[in-house]
């Protein structure tokens, strides 16, 4: 599901849902594999459980670097 990058994931995911994702990224960071893969179970877990409590249609995906740090911000319109 990665083939495509993790936003493009995140965002088929979303739609395979229902679900519609807004995304507002501002850093293109490189990230290796295995925390590209812990990443997107995280989103993963977030998309379902917004789905599930909030029963919204849109998320809102924001991303940036924090010193050296990523910042992945989900957050739903319920």
């Amino acid at each position: 599901m990665l083939e495509k990058g993790l936003i493009q994931a995140i965002k088929d995911y979303a739609k395979m849902l229902g679900m519609t994702v807004e995304t507002d990224i501002r850093a293109d960071i490189m990230l290796e594999e295995e925390t590209e893969e812990e990443i997107w179970r995280i989103a993963q877990e977030a998309i379902n459980n917004s789905k599930k409590h909030s029963g919204t249609s849109m998320i809102h995906l924001t991303s940036y670097r924090d010193d050296e740090m990523l910042i992945l911000k989900i957050r739903d319109n319920g």
